[in-house]
């Protein structure tokens, strides 16, 4: 197995494009996030997502192309103008190639350990061929792409971090897909089962102390001030970010709206869908309930069918830059709308 390091303008501009790209999408929001401006003297805040105060609106219609990029791809597939004209933009920053060798050499002997250990605990999931990472000096504390066929981890962790958030990252890669996939696991609880594995599993053993490290739950339940609060939403303004309403979704004359817009592309079924969703929200729509708004037929019920069925609406959402994950999951119950 190969663990490549790689830092450049191109990823860090790769790594705003994403970033920008949840901010707009509300995937920040939603799992209390806080952008917050970067600069060379910044204090990383664990909870933080830090972006260098640009001036994004000079790219025309910049935040509706971020929020439409293809997140099945990571690093994301930007439109050329696009990756040049953000790259444009952040020279006059002078970034300079962070020093990461003391991590690096503490992964080359910790990470195949990890491995041994993932193995012994998920034998049928795959183990990678080849890690990238990508140090940063901008967005959350650390991401991950979804491990596919090609058997290829890509990992980007801010500068800020150690060891435990890039193992944190690492086991996210290979747990998310089936746990979400198959197991209709939350972003949530998907978050808890690595948070768990990293702080009271065998793992925990083998692992260096990390001080830096605190735990995505911990992370995103954290108390935080006020002031700090506003100091975000004055940054987000201050960036041209879109500014959500106090509901998100919401319905006019019998349309569902996002925001201050209708929602474009929705079938009939999925239509139905979101009208109760939006209705009842908070509280969840139970699986019969569904069934109820999808199924004509009462013999024709299924569960794999209803899956199918907010897996595609999810998947309409994430391509009209709305994040999936406002469509939740109420284990055993239904789904619900965070609204």
């Amino acid at each position: 197995m190969k663990i490549i390091w790689d830092w450049s303008l191109q990823t860090e501009t790769e790594r705003i494009l994403d970033t920008t790209r949840q901010i707009g999408n509300g995937f920040f929001g939603l799992q209390h996030f806080y952008p917050l401006s970067w600069d060379h003297q910044t204090k990383y805040l664990s909870f933080g997502v830090y972006l260098p105060q640009l001036d994004y609106p000079s790219i025309p219609h910049f935040w509706s192309q971020v929020v439409r990029l293809d997140d099945n791809h990571f690093p994301l597939l930007a439109p050329p103008a696009l990756l040049t004209q953000t790259h444009a933009l952040l020279l006059p920053i002078d970034l300079t190639p962070p020093s990461t060798s003391s991590l690096e050499n503490l992964t080359q002997t910790v990470v195949p350990r990890v491995l041994k250990f993932f193995h012994q605990f998920s034998p049928s999931t795959p183990l990678p061929t080849k890690i990238i990472i990508h140090p940063t000096y901008f967005g959350t504390y650390g991401s991950f792409n979804l491990m596919k066929s090609d058997k290829k981890v890509i990992l980007i962790i801010r500068l800020d971090q150690g060891i435990k958030t890039l193992v944190e990252c690492l086991l996210s890669s290979l747990l998310s897909q089936s746990a979400m996939n198959d197991l209709s696991s939350s972003w949530s609880e998907t978050e808890f089962l690595v948070d768990w594995l990293i702080s009271s599993s065998a793992l925990s053993q083998i692992l260096p102390s990390d001080p830096t490290w605190s735990g995505t739950l911990s992370t995103t339940r954290h108390s935080v001030s006020i002031a700090l609060q506003a100091q975000s939403a004055h940054f987000l303004t201050q960036i041209g970010a879109p500014i959500p309403t106090f509901q998100t979704f919401s319905l006019k004359n019998n349309q569902v709206y996002y925001h201050n817009n209708p929602l474009p592309g929705l079938t009939a079924r999925e239509s139905r869908l979101m009208t109760k969703l939006i209705e009842i929200s908070p509280a969840p729509l139970t699986l019969d309930e569904i069934a109820d708004l999808i199924f004509i037929q009462e013999d024709k019920f299924s569960l794999a069918a209803i899956t199918k069925t907010i897996e595609r609406l999810r998947t309409k959402l994430n391509s009209l830059g709305i994040s999936r994950h406002y469509l939740a999951t109420a284990s055993g119950i239904g789904y619900y709308l965070k609204n």
